[in-house]
């Protein structure tokens, strides 16, 4: 299920794509309400363990944990997919996650930037 707006309903899992280092403008602190506010009960990441290009750097699973950790998510509410090299990978590794797991319902965070591309792919699956 694709919401378009703030959800209703308490939801199964937040999808966190990997954003490049410096990318992250409040998506942590709202991931993290979600679960602290029992709106959702998973977080869920995956990243490309520290990809780098000349004008992207992804940081990697560690600091995504530990800075869902910092803000008081407890480990066993966040889960790891698999490695992904790119958006659309990562929304794969989504729903192999929430197949596997039987979830119903999750939203996506995005940047403005990384909006289209998110539920795009996420359409296309």
């Amino acid at each position: 299920m694709v919401l378009s707006d703030w959800p209703q309903e308490p939801l199964d899992a937040i999808f966190f794509h990997s954003r490049g280092g410096d990318d992250f403008d409040g998506l942590f602190e709202l991931a993290s309400s979600f679960v602290s506010d029992n709106r959702a009960n998973y977080i869920a990441i995956c990243t490309g363990e520290g990809m780098q290009y000349p004008d992207y750097f992804s940081p990697g699973t560690d600091y995504y944990f530990e800075n869902f950790l910092r803000l008081g998510i407890p480990a066993s509410e966040i889960v790891v997919g698999r490695k992904s090299n790119n958006t659309k990978e990562d929304t794969n590794v989504f729903l192999e996650l929430a197949q596997s797991r039987g979830w119903q319902s999750a939203a996506l965070l995005a940047q403005p930037h990384q909006l289209l591309r998110e539920f795009l792919g996420a359409v296309d699956s």
